[in-house]
């Protein structure tokens, strides 16, 4: 049965807790993981390429800033609401004007997408475009 509500409990208010801790410790399983243990399938027909895999750990661990993107989603005032039986994680920034504007990603990804639009969509204003095209 549908409900005629579609958002089951008000939004709540979600503060990222600090994973300083447990990021540490995730670098350091990458780090000590045994990559000749894994046998290379010759590319990305049985599964993730081995090369492109070992690059991505290797960005992870020596040029991945994690606290600079910690720092980045803190910018934005974050929320949970429950829709439909499913918990959404979503970031509501209000504009300069009242224009509502819901941008959605899909998977793989994350809100990480559009922290270089955000502020440029909410506040043009201070990028050099008029007021009257900000959104919500």
């Amino acid at each position: 049965m549908v409900s005629s509500t579609i958002i089951d409990l008000p939004p709540r208010r979600f503060e990222a807790p600090d994973v300083t801790e447990r990021v540490a410790d995730i670098l350091n399983h990458v780090r000590r993981f045994r990559w000749s243990a894994v046998p290379d399938a010759g590319g990305s027909s049985a599964g993730m390429d081995f090369a492109i895999l070992q690059r991505i750990c290797h960005r992870w661990i020596n040029g991945y800033d994690w606290e600079e993107t910690a720092a980045l989603l803190a910018r934005f005032p974050q929320y949970h609401a429950e829709v439909e039986g499913v918990d959404i994680h979503f970031l509501h920034v209000r504009g300069s004007r009242p224009r509502p504007i819901l941008l959605c990603h899909g998977w793989p990804g994350s809100v990480l997408e559009f922290t270089g639009v955000i502020e440029r969509l909410a506040f043009p204003d201070r990028f050099g475009a008029g007021r009257k095209m900000a959104s919500t």
